[in-house]
C-alpha cells in the first residue's frame, strides 16, 4: 500500500531522513489529493506500522534502486531514524 507513494516521494524529494512518524506524516500529506487511499483500512495509522512495512519493503526497494536504512540515534533523546534515497 505504501510502496508507490513512498517511491514517488523519494523520487520527488530526492530522499528522506527522519523518524517513522515524520515519514507517515509526509506520505499522508502526499495523498491529500486522494483521500480514499489514506483512509483505507490497509493504510498505516501508526509509526510502528510504517516501520514494519519499511522492513518488509526494504529488499524489494533495494532491488529497484533504492537504499533504505534504519539506525538509532544516541543520547538522552535517542530516536529510531530512517534514511531512504536512490542508490548511486
Amino acid at each position: 500500500m505504501i510502496y508507490k507513494p513512498l517511491c514517488d516521494l523519494i523520487k520527488k524529494d530526492g530522499g528522506f531522513k527522519g523518524t517513522s512518524k515524520e515519514l507517515l506524516s509526509k506520505l499522508s500529506e502526499s495523498l491529500l489529493s486522494d483521500p480514499d487511499k489514506s483512509k483505507a483500512e490497509t493504510w498505516p495509522k501508526t509509526p510502528s506500522q510504517i516501520s514494519s512495512l519499511l522492513r518488509e519493503l526494504a529488499p524489494n526497494m533495494r532491488a529497484v534502486g533504492f537504499e533504505i536504512d534504519d539506525y538509532q540515534t544516541t543520547g538522552n533523546n535517542s530516536r529510531k531514524m530512517w534514511e531512504i534515497h536512490r542508490q548511486t
